[in-house]
């Protein structure tokens, strides 16, 4: 007994030791994790929340933001000092900014661009076209949508070419005016007294006639402008061979070729078509040597230089952009469906049913009522609709002046077609029809800024289908079409509504006899009344992106010559009217005696 008790006696004590052992390891675990958790939160409060860091973010980027509209702002005033502070300003903030890196380039770029006019600017005044042009062209090349430069070069080129094409010419040195009195002498003596008089030497062709006359009676002209009067009077031309020296040929063809000096130049087009202003330099300068390239596209023209001038300012008067228009459409097809059913359905049909799968002569001799059946059932209708259905469509079509613009929206309907040949092969074709909505529009804009524009408009829809005798279906379409011309203004709104389709249905169910008497016969029949009513309407709106632009004022009308001698003028001194008034009088040659400068 007293062993069984110290056992248990023992047995308690290490349960107890144990228990008393595990109490305090789970004390102990948990003061450490309300101090891990009591550290955990002192650090949580010493570090800035989430919220706080996305504040601070925000206020930076909106402070980029603001310092970033400035130096756009600053730069598309062409305050590029400026510009180039807040564009400094953002990168120290974020230095990998991508908007500021490429600001700052675009800043220094635009700044040397900028000293460059002005370098070109102190050229142009000093005389130095060529250097200015050539600086204005490094400008250009960088950024072609500098306005300052490309007007400037475009004014500089004029001029440079303008200056090119008269020194092609060989001017005489002689710039003294004579005054000149002839009348019906030798033009060999004419000739001779200018070269004795001027100092100039003059060579005539071996087909120029000996024994040709002339007459000439001019005061205070340049040399050169007496000697043109000469010769265009006499069916001659003249080539200056340099500086002191005139040749003198007959006006022909063959000589022609034989002594005019030519230029080839090539024209380069923008817009225009090369055919067209090949066609126009025939026509109207009566160019005979004119080569076309399409590839490129561009006009090679050879003759003289006082042509090319013209020929210059001919294609440049043609060679202009052409205007566009963007087309904003809303279409809206309203349709409205209101359908309404009323009356009794009576059977219309009594059946016969056999008792098998056939009916015998047995059958029929032994019929009951239950074996004949009506069809349909009899029933009461009361039964209304109404339907309504928008569809809208709003397309927008930038379209070319003058180029026709097409827009379909719908479907493409097949159509089935089966041929038989010789042999019997039967073969199917496929031919598409487009039902739906189809647009056809071509505007035109005026110098004014009004827009024509033709329209075509077609909406069709499919109907029923129709079986052939050969078994090919061929679906009815149904159309309503309208076409107009309309001249609106740049952003003017038109409706164009009316294209209305409104069909009537009446549809009777009835039992023969009974169902056509007076007042009782609705009792008999059943009857379907639809109304259908669709109305088409459409909006169209022009916006013209590209105007037509009239052309300058020197290239609409200017000077172009003799209608076979194009180019050519004769020059004059520099005098005015009331001096060249005084030299001459009505009906009276010039006076030998007048104050004129005589040839020396």
């Amino acid at each position: 007994m007293n062993t069984d008790n110290l056992k248990r006696h023992d047995s308690v004590r290490k349960l107890l030791r144990l228990t008393i052992v595990a109490s305090m390891l789970v004390l102990v675990s948990g003061c450490n994790d309300i101090w891990i958790k009591k550290e955990g939160a002192a650090s949580i409060q010493h570090d800035p929340s989430t919220e706080e860091k996305l504040a601070q973010l925000q206020e930076q980027q909106s402070a980029i933001n603001a310092l970033l509209a400035d130096a756009d702002s600053a730069f598309a005033k062409a305050d590029y000092v400026l510009a180039e502070k807040h564009y400094k300003s953002i990168l120290t903030q974020e230095p990998n900014h991508l908007r500021a890196k490429d600001g700052l380039r675009r800043t220094a770029l635009f700044s040397q661009h900028a000293a460059k006019i002005e370098q070109a600017y102190t050229l142009v005044d000093n005389n130095e076209l060529d250097q200015a042009a050539a600086l204005l062209r490094t400008v250009l090349v960088e950024n072609p949508a500098n306005e300052q430069a490309t007007q400037m070069y475009q004014q500089l080129h004029d001029n440079i070419e303008a200056e090119r094409i008269a020194n092609m010419r060989t001017k005489l040195a002689y710039t003294t005016p004579v005054s000149l009195e002839f009348r019906d002498t030798q033009l060999k003596i004419i000739i001779e007294a200018l070269a004795k008089g001027t100092g100039v030497n003059f060579t005539l062709d071996k087909d120029v006639k000996k024994n040709q006359r002339a007459s000439l009676f001019v005061r205070n002209v340049t040399l050169e402008s007496a000697i043109d009067m000469l010769v265009e009077s006499n069916q001659l031309r003249k080539k200056v061979i340099d500086d002191n020296t005139v040749l003198i040929y007959p006006d022909t063809a063959r000589k022609a070729s034989q002594y005019q000096d030519l230029v080839i130049r090539s024209f380069y087009l923008q817009y225009a078509d090369p055919a067209t202003i090949s066609n126009l330099l025939k026509n109207m300068l009566g160019i005979k040597q004119i080569q076309t390239d399409d590839r490129v596209p561009m006009v090679m023209v050879k003759d003289v230089p006082e042509v090319m001038r013209l020929a210059e300012k001919l294609i440049k008067s043609q060679d202009v952009p052409e205007p566009e228009v963007m087309l904003d459409i809303q279409i809206m097809e309203i349709r409205r469906t209101v359908s309404e059913t009323l009356g009794l359905n009576w059977p219309t049909q009594l059946t016969v049913i056999p008792p098998g799968d056939t009916l015998t002569y047995r059958a029929l001799k032994d019929l009951t009522s239950g074996d004949i059946g009506v069809s349909p059932n009899p029933n009461a209708i009361f039964d209304g609709q109404d339907v309504g259905v928008n569809l809208l469509s709003n397309p927008r079509i930038r379209v070319k002046n003058k180029d026709k613009a097409q827009i379909h929206i719908g479907d493409r309907v097949p159509v089935i077609t089966s041929n038989v040949s010789s042999n019997g092969v039967i073969s199917d074709s496929v031919q598409y029809i487009d039902a739906g909505l189809k647009l056809d529009v071509e505007p035109n804009v005026s110098m004014s800024g009004d827009v024509n524009i033709k329209l075509k408009l077609d909406v069709s829809s499919i109907g029923e289908s129709i079986t052939t005798q050969s078994g090919a279906v061929v679906p009815q379409l149904g159309t309503r079409s309208t076409t107009t011309q309309l001249r609106l203004k740049d952003g003017e709104t038109q409706i164009l509504a009316g294209l209305i389709s409104d069909e009537e249905r009446q549809t009777i169910d009835k039992i023969p006899g009974l169902g056509d008497l007076p007042g009782i016969g609705r009792l008999f029949s059943s009857q379907k009344d639809e109304n259908v009513k669709t109305e088409l309407v459409m909006l169209i709106t022009p916006h013209i992106i590209r105007s037509a632009k009239s052309p300058e004022a020197d290239l609409s009308e200017y000077w172009a010559g003799a209608n076979l001698n194009a180019g050519r003028p004769f020059s004059t001194p520099s005098r005015s009217k009331e001096e060249v008034s005084k030299l001459f009088k009505a009906g009276v040659a010039p006076n030998r005696n007048t104050s004129a400068p005589q040839p020396s």
